[in-house]
């Protein structure tokens, strides 16, 4: 699980509010970990947000609070949690750089077509995609674009076998 922020910018204090792509590459179950970290980029004890993010069985990606077994299934010392963590809504109301930090797309590298996808029970497309950001790379992995969802927040992806599987 990588997240990445695609647009191109002089700093990375100017990226600091730009959507994320969350890039999946899953095992040969079907399933990965991963862990988001983001925070204000300056001070030493400000705020941060640590979210987990699961892909089960090629069907479900999965963002919520960070256990230790999830951290520990990631990789992640320390466990769950932290002194600077903050929810959301806290973080909004103290103005903090990751609040509002959405996920512009999820590539989801080698997986089969799927007929679409459903973001906390809307409907959204499924493309097929590069994981490239380079001109002519070629289509491999599927996209769900705009889920509109933002990485400090409780989210799920689930997506829907397409007709010909």
């Amino acid at each position: 699980m990588v997240p990445r922020r695609d647009r191109p910018r002089r700093s990375t204090a100017a990226m600091s509010g730009d959507p994320l792509t969350l890039v999946v590459a899953p095992d040969a179950n079907g399933d990965a970990v991963g862990e988001v970290y983001l925070d204000d980029g300056a001070s030493e004890m400000g705020s941060y947000v640590r979210r987990a993010v699961t892909f089960s069985k090629h069907k479900e990606l999965r963002c919520s609070a960070p256990t230790a077994a999830s951290a520990r299934a990631g990789g992640v010392e320390g466990g769950a949690g932290g002194t600077g963590a903050a929810s959301a809504g806290d973080a909004a109301s103290r103005g903090a750089a990751w609040a509002d930090v959405s996920v512009e797309r999820v590539l989801i590298l080698g997986a089969a077509r799927h007929g679409g996808a459903v973001v906390n029970g809307e409907a959204r497309d499924v493309v097929a995609a590069p994981a490239s950001t380079r001109d002519g790379a070629p289509a491999n992995a599927v996209a769900v674009r705009k889920p509109d969802v933002r990485i400090a927040e409780d989210w799920t992806i689930a997506l829907a076998a397409s007709a010909g599987r």
